[in-house]
């Protein structure tokens, strides 16, 4: 049994934008129409035709993850790659020496290490935390509103007091500590830890007239 038809060899060997919808829509409209309007198959047959799509591209799909995968490997070797080499010519240049091309430049510079730095909590005043509360009831959120909006307020059947709401609000309550940008630069909470690399720029005009 010739397992695909003429035409949709001719579908698929045609030059398709697989990323573009309304091409996507253009060719499985066609690929199951050909096969559905067919008189020279079965019913069977039919069918047979359309799981046949369907695998080629689950298969297809497949084949295109492991590319996704292969391609994330290689650009996080990259990565590190570029990252060990302007480590290795920061070690052979003072720390204030340019190394001068004829349009570009290379210069020590220091990158924060986002994986060894951090925010010591512990250090942290009650202040610098922001805080969410999660889970209300919406019967606790009105009664919340009301509470703070009007001084003549009524306590619903749900809560007797500000005391069991305010139990409610406080355990259900996240903190999450302010970012290193939010704190003062002396902070004792800061902890940051710095790679020493190098930054490859463009000279300046003067630079690339001999000023240096």
């Amino acid at each position: 049994m010739q397992l695909v038809p003429v035409q949709i060899k001719d579908i698929l060997s045609q030059d398709i934008d697989y990323t573009n919808p309304e091409q996507q829509e253009l060719v499985t409209t066609n690929i199951v129409e050909n096969i559905v309007q067919s008189e020279d198959l079965y019913p069977a047959e039919k069918t047979d035709k359309l799981i046949w799509v369907l695998d080629m591209f689950k298969k297809e799909k497949a084949y295109w993850e492991t590319k996704v995968e292969i391609a994330k490997k290689y650009v996080n070797a990259m990565d590190k790659m570029d990252e060990r080499l302007k480590a290795y010519i920061r070690k052979l240049i003072a720390e204030e020496e340019v190394l001068y091309g004829t349009e570009q430049k290379i210069k020590a510079k220091d990158y924060k290490d986002k994986e060894l730095s951090f925010i010591d909590e512990s250090k942290l005043e009650d202040d610098k935390f922001y805080y969410t509360i999660k889970r209300l009831s919406h019967r606790e959120y009105s009664d919340l509103i009301e509470l703070l909006e009007h001084s003549s307020f009524e306590w619903s059947n749900s809560l007797s007091s500000a005391k069991e709401l305010s139990l409610t609000i406080q355990s259900n309550t996240t903190k999450e500590a302010f970012g290193i940008s939010k704190l003062p630069k002396d902070h004792p909470a800061i902890k940051e830890e710095f790679k020493k690399l190098v930054v490859v720029s463009d000279l300046t005009q003067n630079e690339l007239k001999g000023k240096r």
